[in-house]
């Protein structure tokens, strides 16, 4: 599915309800080009705004350790979709049971989708930046570059 085609269904919903639906599917686009990944989908919401157009939004997460959190946030809003990758750091350790965390600003990056790309392609795309924060990560502990690659790639698979 197109960018654009996302917005104009967006544009069409006329319920909270065809609006969860329409998050089901964006969901589905992500999880469809991803494969089988090992992440919790969290914080999902889908709503109408005051333009009557649909906006959609979840956070795909992948607990590395107790205390630090991947994360894959995609975003519709007023019809620009966007997509926020990043490892949060869990300041008191206990990973999806944290109450205090952080993102580096070092460890995030925001994907923004134009209209005739591929959210498919926007997916594999977010999923190949948190294997770089994930390989980044690793590297920053001692682990050398090559055995930080391999084990972010089999983690991610």
């Amino acid at each position: 599915m197109k960018v654009n085609n996302l917005v104009s269904l967006a544009a069409k919903c006329n319920s909270e309800s065809e609006a969860q639906n329409l998050l089901f599917t964006l969901k589905e686009q992500h999880t469809t080009a991803i494969g089988q990944l090992r992440a919790t989908c969290l914080n999902e919401d889908s709503s109408l705004n005051e333009t009557g157009s649909a906006d959609l939004s979840f956070e795909m997460c992948h607990e590395l350790s107790g205390h630090f959190i991947v994360f894959i946030s995609p975003s519709l809003r007023d019809g620009e979709y966007s997509v926020r990758v990043g490892i949060s750091r869990m300041d008191d350790g206990k990973g999806f049971g944290s109450q205090r965390w952080h993102t580096p600003e070092d460890m995030e990056h925001f994907i923004e989708g134009k209209s005739n790309d591929n959210i498919g392609s926007l997916a594999c795309e977010a999923i190949e930046k948190a294997i770089e924060f994930h390989i980044e990560l690793l590297q920053r502990t001692g682990v050398s570059e090559s055995y930080a690659k391999d084990i972010a790639r089999h983690v991610w698979q």
